[in-house]
């Protein structure tokens, strides 16, 4: 007896309307994906934008101290490309750049 009470149930009208309901429930996720994709693409573009700066201090003529002040690219300072970060004043510190 349930078989045939499902049957009865499932309606054409009935299919269409959860089919409808099924997709604007797929609609609402892709929407809310691409509203979160779209605000991380531009908390990362403004993240680029801005610069990273070094600031350090090099010896000079005695008894003088000079400050060096270094715009460098922002995946320097996060230690990108291979995990070999940048340090002023260290060994990593790429040649003629001084």
């Amino acid at each position: 007896m349930l078989g045939v009470w499902a049957v009865e149930w499932w309606t054409a009208e009935r299919v269409v309307s959860a089919a409808a309901a099924g997709q604007l429930v797929v609609v609402v996720v892709a929407a809310l994906y691409a509203r979160a994709q779209v605000r991380e693409a531009r908390r990362l573009r403004e993240e680029q934008a801005r610069p990273f700066v070094v600031v350090d201090f090099e010896p000079g003529d005695k008894p003088f101290v000079n400050l060096v002040v270094i715009n460098r690219p922002r995946w320097v300072g996060q230690g990108g490309r291979g995990g070999q970060g940048w340090m002023p004043g260290g060994s990593g510190a790429p040649r003629g750049e001084r």
